[in-house]
């Protein structure tokens, strides 16, 4: 396993690069839009945002899910994760960041295997209760 840089935006971005050739998913999220701008949420919400939460969940997956061909079941797999925040819209305070990282691993394992996204997506409610052991390894900044 690598650290490998790209850019994008003009911003670099470092990954894990596993053993496959070239990732099974590899995309940009920006987060969901509110009257602030485009939020990316936590999991420690208020009960006015558990909304906001399921919407970022259900973005996550909805990205996910359109990325790849059928639900996948690999043994093991390599995930890494950059966020971009705007200050002003945490209020300028420390970030928590194993808080950001829950739900995005939430609504990347339900893109990735869901047996059939296209219908449970349209639910009021969802489980995000996907396995996510196979998450071997891990990268995140911030």
């Amino acid at each position: 396993m690598e650290l490998k840089k790209i850019s994008h935006e003009n911003t670099e971005i470092c990954f894990l690069k596993g053993g496959s050739r070239k990732p099974l998913v590899q995309c940009v999220i920006e987060g969901v839009p509110t009257a602030r701008g485009h939020e990316v949420i936590n999991s420690v919400v208020s009960s006015k945002k558990k909304q906001l939460l399921s919407n970022w969940k259900r973005k996550i997956a909805d990205e996910i899910n359109e990325r790849i061909l059928k639900p996948v079941i690999p043994k093991q797999m390599v995930i890494s994760l950059s966020f971009f925040f705007c200050a002003s819209l945490h209020g300028k305070r420390s970030f928590d960041i194993d808080n950001f990282i829950k739900p995005v691993i939430d609504g990347v394992a339900k893109g990735l295997y869901s047996k059939n996204w296209n219908k449970e997506r349209n639910r009021v409610k969802i489980s995000f209760n996907e396995d996510d052991s196979v998450f071997r390894s891990m990268y995140f900044e911030r």
